[in-house]
């Protein structure tokens, strides 16, 4: 089972699900006034994911995570 969601946070896009990359590379390819990124994720995200999805975050924008127990 699979659950995919956007929406928008306090005027913040959030994405979850199988076609996030694609939604956030869409996101991140048109011009914005973004000035830093959250990234959310848990131990095993942090661990097998986020290295995985730095490589298509542009280098213009500065990112920080949020690391939450398993």
């Amino acid at each position: 089972m699979s659950i995919e969601f956007s929406f928008m946070q306090q005027g913040y896009p959030v994405f979850s699900g199988e076609n996030a990359l694609s939604l956030l590379e869409e996101l991140l390819n048109v011009p914005n006034d973004f000035s830093k990124m959250l990234v959310l994720c848990d131990d095993n995200t942090f661990e097998h994911c986020l290295p995985l999805l730095k490589k298509h975050l542009p280098s213009s924008i500065p990112f920080d995570f949020f690391k939450m127990k398993s």
